[in-house]
């Protein structure tokens, strides 16, 4: 892959051209070229940097067509290693200047050929930066629209949605799907995959990863991801990302099953030990009679599900609760509910926001609204 800027006939940058020293390899002229082009005439004068990479693709070609035995890599690092450097240019292209076709032809010839620097994962980058995420392993932006993303404490790896079809092979599905991102080897995965291999064949959403990057949690609609999903609804999902494997989260209490209910609006504590969500299933716990949605907790070590959108004791909430997020250690669950007997102040007529400390078991009214 190599990534060209515009240049002027002053061997300037061209004011409609892309640049930068760690995503642009090379400039080449782009404005004011004379092309051929489709209907009366067949030439016209256009410029772009749909103009400049011809230039550069045509010395590529000339350089195999001279030596054969020559490597994509080879012929990068020729042309590069050849272009003449200017001042203009300097911190706006790797290269540091504009292609020389000449100069490519007489090394390819003369030697010695130069050898391509290691690639810089975006994590050596110098700062500031900004780098892309929903891209493929041939550096392309996804197809289509990428959204939500969640990210590890070190930065190294990124979890997010989208509905672009070309960010992994074989994941053509037009439902949105997860991925994972590691800004270090530069590689994207899909996450939201059965453990055959079947990508998700419902829509994904809800996705959040552990601090560690190892985990990520995901809600989904897809009946694929395991088997007997028959439920109807979506079920709350987890990735391990050093296994590859997934895992059903919100599983029923008498066997290994999706809840009866839909579950989603996930958390992940930073190990990946705990898995906060929502759902209204009544079988993930037995005796959950109240008849709304609830906060719940799956403790992946001891494989225990508990609710925790109960006061301190233990009674059930009377209305629904939703959008829970819990703290890095697992011990703090925060909830909106909009049930009157979670604490024992008085109560404004609102959804409120709710805290519970799953040690002490005690339940904190975090709003109050006035």
């Amino acid at each position: 892959l190599i990534s060209v800027a515009a240049s002027t006939r002053d061997d300037d940058l061209a004011s409609f051209s892309n640049y930068g020293e760690w995503t642009v390899d090379i400039a080449a002229p782009g404005e004011s070229i004379l092309s051929t082009y489709k209907g009366s005439g067949h030439y016209q004068v256009l410029s772009g940097t749909s103009m400049a990479c011809p230039h550069v693709s045509g010395a590529a070609a000339l350089l195999l067509a001279r030596n054969g035995s020559l490597t994509p890599s080879n012929v990068k690092a020729l042309l590069m290693d050849t272009a003449d450097k200017l001042p203009q240019w300097q911190g706006k292209v790797a290269a540091q200047g504009r292609l020389n076709v000449a100069r490519a032809l007489a090394k390819s010839i003369s030697g010695p050929i130069p050898v391509l620097a290691p690639d810089t994962n975006d994590l050596d980058l110098p700062y500031p930066r900004i780098t892309a995420i929903s891209r493929n392993a041939q550096g392309r932006y996804g197809s289509d629209a990428s959204f939500f993303p969640s990210i590890s404490t070190n930065g190294q790896f990124v979890a997010y949605l989208s509905l672009a079809t070309n960010l992994t092979s074989g994941a053509s599905s037009t439902n949105t799907q997860v991925y994972l991102y590691d800004r270090s080897a530069r590689t994207t995965v899909l996450v939201s995959h059965s453990n055959s291999g079947a990508t998700a064949n419902g829509d994904c959403a809800d996705v959040k990863i552990s601090a560690n990057g190892r985990f990520v949690v995901f809600s989904s609609s897809a009946t694929n991801l395991i088997t007997s999903d028959n439920n109807g609804v979506s079920d709350v999902f987890l990735f391990d990302r050093t296994t590859s494997q997934v895992e059903l989260i919100s599983k029923s209490a008498s066997s290994s099953a999706p809840g009866n209910g839909a579950s989603e609006y996930t958390g992940i504590s930073d190990d990946g030990r705990y898995v906060v969500f929502a759902s209204e299933a009544s079988d993930l716990i037995a005796s959950d009679v109240n008849g709304y949605r609830d906060i719940f907790v799956r403790d992946r070590q001891t494989a225990a599900t508990t609710r925790v959108s109960v006061s301190s004791s233990s009674v059930a909430g009377d209305y629904t609760s939703d959008l829970p997020s819990i703290s890095g250690d697992g011990r703090y669950v925060a909830f909106l509910s909009g049930a009157d007997n979670l604490v024992t102040t008085s109560y404004f007529p609102a959804y409120q926001l709710y805290l519970r400390d799953r040690t002490g078991k005690a339940v904190r009214l975090k709003e109050r609204r006035t």
